[in-house]
């Protein structure tokens, strides 16, 4: 009698647990999308971040256990640019500047040409010029910049806003009092937090940790970046978009700074599958209030700017009919 009750209660649970395994269904790779690669940047960096989480969006969205969205962490932008245009990666996230030149055929790609079939799926957070003067410096707005002891990074996406506000003013390289260009932006903190130079240029996302520096421990404060009369060159870029440090970010910062800049885009190939498009589109927009809670600089994320703002080059078809859908465009 015993042997059984035994008997049956074995049965009984095997049963019950072939039944709820049949009522759950389980999860596996998506077979529509595929595998697909998204470039990032150094493993360290805010770019990798946002890839992990694009791929965290996915994965939740279509609940996979191995999900095909992957990242390739590659720093260069150009080198990432030329692994799109030869398959290797299926996305990319780059400056928004990068972009521009790679699909006008400009700048690192005047050799080669234009790239014709790059695409953009989505706009992420800006990074903003950011220029940061001495208490002492005696530079109080903008067109006093040219009297101060200037540093700057040679790194890509900075030296291309930096030419820009050069553009904007009427300034060359020997307007300034004096003008360094270090190899990175650290280099430029140095030089700033020593007293080499009084004013410092640099692009970067906020809150940041080289702008808190600065402006905590080495006597800076951000100044605002306006000209009013030149408003219509920026919004006239598309791979610009105006932009604001709020209130209180750092140390001495009462008020609201205003400022321009690139953005964060994601690009992709025109042949780019509408499958794979449409899965990061719809779960990265989905999943937008648990983005916001990732990193400081997500928090301002906006779901109508993530469509249009600092997208200088054509929309992916997929991507457009997505954002069309949900009316996040004119």
């Amino acid at each position: 009698m015993r042997r059984s009750l035994l008997f049956f209660i074995f049965i009984s649970g095997v049963l019950s647990a072939c039944a709820q395994t049949q009522q759950q269904p389980s999860k596996q790779t998506d077979p529509e999308t595929g595998p697909f690669l998204i470039g990032t940047g150094n493993k360290a960096g805010l770019y990798h971040f946002l890839g992990q989480e694009i791929c965290r969006s996915y994965g939740q969205a279509v609940a996979v256990v191995s999900s095909p969205c992957d990242t390739l962490v590659q720093g260069n932008a150009e080198a990432k640019l030329r692994l799109l245009e030869n398959r290797i990666l299926d996305l990319a996230i780059v400056h928004s500047a990068w972009a521009q030149s790679a699909a006008n055929g400009i700048g690192s790609f005047t050799n080669t040409g234009p790239m014709n079939d790059l695409r953009a799926v989505i706009s992420f957070y800006p990074q903003p010029l950011s220029i940061v003067v001495k208490r002492n410096s005696g530079v109080e707005e903008l067109g006093q910049l040219a009297t101060a002891r200037l540093v700057t990074s040679s790194i890509s996406y900075n030296d291309a806003t930096f030419k820009i506000l050069r553009n904007l003013k009427g300034w060359t390289d020997s307007s300034f009092a004096s003008l360094e260009k270090v190899k990175s932006t650290r280099t430029a903190l140095d030089s700033f937090c020593n007293g080499e130079a009084n004013a410092m240029l640099a692009t970067y996302e906020h809150p940041s940790g080289i702008i808190r520096k600065a402006t905590a421990e080495c006597g800076g404060r951000l100044l605002p970046v306006e000209f009013p009369e030149k408003a219509d060159e920026i919004t006239g870029n598309p791979a610009l978009a105006e932009a604001s440090v709020p209130a209180k970010m750092y140390v001495g910062q009462a008020a609201s700074i205003s400022t321009f800049g690139h953005r964060t885009v994601l690009v992709a190939r025109s042949d780019t599958p509408d499958s794979v498009i449409e899965a990061v589109v719809t779960s990265v927009l989905d999943d937008l209030a648990n983005l916001k809670g990732k990193h400081p600089a997500f928090l301002e994320l906006n779901a109508r700017e993530m469509a249009s703002e600092g997208l200088a080059i054509p929309l992916h078809p997929a991507a457009e009919a997505i954002y069309r859908e949900r009316r996040l465009l004119p």
